[in-house]
């Protein structure tokens, strides 16, 4: 009877870490890492820190990997990394004296998720953060998703309400 109580008592502990662990799970997979506004972030992210792999990390895979590819070639021919190229080059080391790229505000105004949760429009406001009085962009970003994560597919500048 003991034995049987021991059981049953297992059983339930079993079925209810179960149950805690597909909710975990659920949760975790639904969070803000799987939201397209992730992407846009890490974009911000790697973008204001002259991050070029960061920056490919959210793009979409394929047109990464040809991006990947050419700048690997360039590489190759020049015997040189792609840091190594900028800090050679007189006009590219003028422009990365002080950043690579220029910095950048990027505020999700909305987003749009299509019905199959398979694209998405985010529509953002990219203001530059290194000059003063300086105007900001608004954008529609067009991501896709791949296997629960967010990519950019490409940007469009908004003008007077409608894409150019």
């Amino acid at each position: 009877m003991k034995k049987n109580k021991i059981i049953i008592g297992t059983m339930i502990a079993i079925i209810f870490i179960l149950i805690v662990g597909v909710i975990f799970t659920v949760y975790v997979r639904r969070n803000d890492t799987s939201k397209p506004e992730h992407t846009i972030r890490s974009f911000e992210t790697a973008l204001n820190n002259d991050n070029i792999n960061g920056m490919l990390d959210c793009i979409e895979p394929s047109e990464a990997q040809i991006i990947k590819d050419t700048i690997s070639k360039v590489e190759n021919i020049t015997g040189q990394s792609l840091d190594g190229l900028i800090d050679i080059l007189p006009f590219i080391s003028f422009v990365s004296s002080s950043d690579l790229f220029p910095s950048y505000n990027l505020e999700v105004i909305s987003t749009n998720i299509d019905e199959d949760e398979s694209t998405a429009i985010v529509t953002i406001e990219a203001t530059p953060t290194d000059k003063e009085d300086s105007e900001s962009t608004l954008l529609d970003v067009y991501l896709i998703r791949i296997e629960d994560v967010w990519y950019i597919r490409y940007a469009l500048p908004i003008s007077d309400g409608e894409n150019i």
